[in-house]
C-alpha cells in the first residue's frame, strides 16, 4: 500500500471510494471489489445514513493473506449490500 495511507489514521471511517483511493492510487482496485468484499464477509463495515464505511485497517486487514482461512457455508445466505441499499445492477 502506498504511503499515502500512513497520514490517514488506521480507525477513521472513510467511505467505500475513498478508501479504495487511498489503498490502490493507481486504479487497480476500485470501489466495487471493496462492495464484493462486503458482500463475501471479507471486509467489515459501518452502515451511517444509508452508505457504508470502511476503516484502513480493515482494509489492510483484507489484503493480508488468510492463513488457514474457512470457507463460508455455502447454504448460508447473506442479504447483499448492494440490495441493502437498494443499489441494483448497472446495465
Amino acid at each position: 500500500m502506498p504511503e499515502e495511507i500512513d497520514k490517514v489514521p488506521e480507525d477513521q471511517l472513510l467511505a467505500l471510494p475513498e478508501a479504495a483511493m487511498l489503498a490502490w492510487p493507481d486504479g487497480s482496485k476500485k470501489t466495487s471489489y471493496l462492495l464484493q468484499a462486503i458482500e463475501e464477509g471479507r471486509l467489515k463495515a459501518v452502515e451511517r445514513g444509508g452508505r457504508l464505511y470502511v476503516t484502513l485497517a480493515a482494509v489492510k486487514e483484507l489484503e493480508e493473506p488468510q492463513a488457514g482461512a474457512k470457507e463460508e457455508d455455502a447454504t448460508e445466505t447473506k442479504e447483499p449490500a448492494r440490495k441493502k441499499l437498494g443499489l441494483g445492477k448497472k446495465g
